[in-house]
């Protein structure tokens, strides 16, 4: 059957609190209310002792001074705070062992997951978008694209279940999932392979850990750690060190002055 694929691409932020000065200030402090200050915040969070030691820099200013900048430059235009303390405190978390996951890492990259919901785009429900932050993702909306198509529309995305449709244009498989398409026309939520036996002919029909290995037309298992690889794709954990001597899987990626991440941390 011909799959539907559905891509949500959503932010979504985190929140911290403190009244007694420990941790991110409340907004009333005006402390995030603008992208400068926003970005002084998520610096201080991000160049702890340990991140300054690891990356080989200077000191914590040259740290914070870097990061801030890259803060800046990644960014997207409508920053709005509301929901910047979530975010400030996520990449605090984040940054708090000098070692990062995969979701770590695509926090602090990409501003996903708790880092998802900083911009008011000026689109409204149902408009057309390319990208998240043409949406309010300050109320949960994303930019939800069909599959052919290289714009999608502002929708808070509504997560499907197995025989459930997914045609609607807010509606978007769960994990664990993917949309197909009946013989009767329409989209229905499937589930993914999940043993090396499954059938498939797309990477998703398998569930995140496995791809679709099209010589056997089955779901294959993804490379473990210390496998050789060349993306990020291919390996379980989500991280192909590229960097490595020899490209390898690894669970996260640890800061060294070499890792081009403490390039952004005054390494």
């Amino acid at each position: 059957m011909k799959k539907l694929l559905i891509s949500a691409l959503g932010f979504a932020f985190l929140a911290g609190c403190s009244g007694d000065g420990s941790g991110p200030k409340r907004i009333e402090d005006t402390s995030l209310k603008t992208r400068d200050s926003f970005c002084t915040e998520w610096a201080d969070a991000a160049c702890n002792e340990e991140v300054v030691d690891s990356c080989g820099a200077k000191d914590k200013a040259d740290c914070t001074a870097s990061q801030k900048q890259y803060c800046v430059d990644v960014l997207p235009v409508g920053y709005d705070p509301t929901n910047a303390e979530q975010c400030i405190a996520a990449v605090k978390r984040a940054y708090l062992d000098a070692e990062l996951n995969q979701a770590e890492l695509d926090l602090v990259l990409n501003l996903s997951g708790e880092c998802g919901r900083l911009i008011r785009g000026g689109s409204g429900e149902g408009d057309f978008c390319t990208l998240s932050t043409e949406c309010n993702t300050v109320k949960g909306y994303s930019c939800v694209i069909k599959p052919g198509f290289t714009d999608g529309t502002c929708q808070v995305a509504k997560l499907q279940s197995a025989g459930q449709s997914c045609d609607g244009p807010e509606e978007v498989c769960a994990q664990g999932y993917y949309c197909v398409e009946t013989k009767a026309g329409g989209g229905i939520c499937g589930e993914q392979g999940t043993k090396d036996t499954d059938p498939c002919d797309d990477d998703s029909m398998c569930i995140a850990t496995m791809l679709c290995n099209l010589d056997t037309g089955k779901c294959s298992p993804k490379l473990e750690r210390s496998d050789p690889c060349s993306a990020d794709s291919e390996c379980a954990s989500g991280i192909c060190l590229l960097s490595a001597a020899k490209p390898k899987c690894v669970d996260a990626v640890t800061l060294t002055p070499e890792a081009s991440l403490c390039e952004t941390l005054g390494g």
